[in-house]
């Protein structure tokens, strides 16, 4: 049996990749060859998620266990946990988060469900388009900021001495923190 992935992006127009993977395989093949046929880096951490018809995301499958999981959940790791386990139904949507920073991902879906065939390793049967870049980088989350407010990124030159409203931590407090004789 082989499960046969589209994969696309809402940054590139164009841009998709078509996946033929043993349903039995893990979630880190897959995205060793999501990495792979993008031209990015395996040094992000990076995530799945099962999403809902409407791309709500459910189940994360992360890269490696950071400790942050409620005790009282289910806890998937890439390396231990095959896509089977968590994908059965053709139309089964996931989001594969491949910059954590500045949330950017692509999105996939279960197009078929390919009975009495086998795949060895993971194959990219289709491809089309340029994938966008792996990593915006700081300048490229400035820019994301500059476009919604142009306001946004602009450092006070007073950061430290006024709040947002006009009034200075001693103004609220009756102290200025910084003044050591407060303390003593």
């Amino acid at each position: 049996m082989i499960y046969r992935f589209k994969l696309v992006s809402d940054e590139v127009n164009g841009f998709f990749r078509v996946i033929d993977i043993d349903p039995s395989d893990t979630f880190f093949s897959l995205r060793k060859t999501i990495l792979e046929t993008a031209g990015y880096s395996d040094t992000n951490i990076d995530s799945f998620f099962i999403c809902s018809d409407k791309w709500e995301k459910h189940e994360e499958i992360a890269l490696v266990d950071m400790g942050l999981t409620a005790s009282d959940h289910d806890l998937w790791t890439m390396d231990s946990t095959r896509i089977n386990e968590l994908v059965n139904n053709r139309g089964q949507k996931l989001v594969f988060t491949f910059d954590n920073l500045n949330d950017r991902s692509f999105f996939m879906e279960l197009k078929e469900v390919v009975t009495g065939e086998k795949v060895d390793k993971p194959e990219v049967i289709q491809q089309h388009g340029k994938a966008p870049k792996q990593d915006m980088g700081l300048d490229g989350l400035l820019d994301g900021i500059k476009e919604e407010d142009p306001k946004a990124g602009q450092v006070s030159s007073d950061i430290f001495g006024e709040n947002a409203d006009g009034y200075s931590d001693e103004d609220l407090y009756g102290l200025n923190p910084f003044d050591e004789s407060n303390y003593n």
